[in-house]
């Protein structure tokens, strides 16, 4: 039979083991340093990141990243497990999106990617 403490412990293992799964990665790519706005709806909060610097973004419930140094003002959803970089121009980029201006994040038909539409062809 499982005690309190046992339980509390086997959640607490589990939490800690999950939670870098509902994290949202950020790395700077660029040479100079960016603040990175998180904003959470109700709340935003602004991370300054470091030239070559990653860090790690609770976003469980979805959040929205924009920079407040670089160009445009634009902002990224982002949910849990996104990873995304700051170019060396300066943009915020979901990791595996060129330099373009799709925004898909899925592939919801397999005839549209990210950066891309195939439908105008």
């Amino acid at each position: 039979m499982m005690t309190i403490k046992g339980a509390a412990a086997a959640v607490g293992a589990f939490i800690i083991m999950a939670s870098p799964v509902w994290a949202v990665t950020v790395t700077n790519q660029a040479v100079k340093d960016h603040t990175l706005t998180v904003d959470f709806g109700e709340k935003e909060n602004d991370y300054k990141l470091r030239a070559g610097a990653s860090m790690k973004v609770d976003c469980s419930d979805g959040c929205a990243l924009r920079l407040r140094s670089g160009p445009a003002g634009y902002d990224r959803m982002a949910d849990s497990g996104d990873q995304l970089v700051i170019n060396q121009d300066g943009f915020l980029l979901y990791a595996d999106e060129g330099l373009m201006t799709g925004s898909l994040k899925g592939q919801p038909n397999g005839n549209v990617q990210k950066g891309t539409d195939k439908s105008r062809n």
